[in-house]
């Protein structure tokens, strides 16, 4: 009888210990479900960032992209540019040294100029206007002595003229003096008006000489007006040009292999050649 209670007995006891292990194992089971859900979850969530993760980086890659190209655009923009600028400074540069080279060949055509000028001595010019003068004086005075001889002879004729009136007897030999001394009267007129002639031909080449040095002197004046006038210009211009040139300076980047061709265009000095006075180098 006591084998069936024990037999009994160690079943019930391990019917309750089943239990008790199905019971433990279910509560295993429940925790292993909820931690795969939960785990499940945040997978979920994991693979969620993760797609944001990836749409921001095809975003990032998008932006690299597009930041890339304009990144080239610009470059492409700012070697045009550049090129452009460099072109300018060519241009500027040949219309420098055009707008020098006419400036050179100005002031060396004044100071030529001045220098033949100064080689024509001041005394070589008084000495012709000395002479000159003392030519008109001449003709002056032998003019006036003409006049006067004429006087003479024209006094001299009223005498002859009243003797004739005053002897009207005396006949062919009065009729034979008076052709005589009309003869010479005539021929002494023509004379004196060759000779009036000769001095007014004189007197008209000595003013159309002085007339012709006075067109020269204007002429050599309005020559050097003239070049006065295009070595302004040629200042000008190259002030115009200096300008340009800064300007365009301002436009070459100053950073990398680039600042060296901002270095070949250095500072220029304008007021060199705007403070610069004709007359200095007229008499450099």
């Amino acid at each position: 009888m006591q084998a069936p209670v024990v037999e009994s007995s160690l079943l019930l006891e391990l019917n309750a210990r089943l239990e008790d292990g199905q019971v433990a194992l279910l509560d295993q089971i429940s925790m292993q479900s909820s931690w795969i859900a939960e785990l499940r979850e945040k997978i979920a969530d994991q693979e969620k960032q993760l797609s944001r993760m990836g749409a921001l980086q095809r975003s990032v890659e998008t932006m690299d992209r597009k930041n890339a190209n304009a990144l080239k655009k610009c470059n492409r923009m700012h070697e045009a540019k550049l090129s452009d600028v460099r072109q300018g400074e060519a241009v500027h540069a040949d219309r420098i040294r055009a707008a020098e080279e006419r400036a050179a060949r100005s002031e060396k055509y004044i100071r030529a100029m001045n220098a033949s000028l100064q080689t024509q001595s001041l005394r070589e010019r008084d000495e012709k206007v000395r002479q000159q003068s003392l030519e008109l004086q001449h003709l002056r005075n032998e003019m006036r002595e003409r006049d006067i001889i004429l006087n003479l002879e024209k006094e001299d004729d009223e005498k002859a003229g009243a003797e004739i009136k005053v002897q009207p007897e005396e006949g062919d030999q009065t009729e034979g003096l008076a052709s005589v001394r009309k003869e010479v009267l005539l021929k002494a007129l023509e004379s004196r008006d060759a000779i009036i002639k000769g001095l007014n031909e004189r007197l008209s080449y000595m003013i159309d000489r002085e007339r012709t040095i006075n067109m020269e002197r204007i002429g050599e004046a309005r020559e050097k007006k003239r070049s006065s006038a295009e070595l302004e210009d040629c200042k000008a211009e190259l002030g115009k040009a200096y300008v340009e040139i800064e300007r365009l300076r301002r436009k070459l980047p100053t950073e990398g292999k680039d600042s060296e061709v901002s270095a070949k265009f250095p500072q220029l000095r304008r007021h060199e050649f705007s403070t610069c006075d004709t007359s200095t180098i007229i008499m450099y």
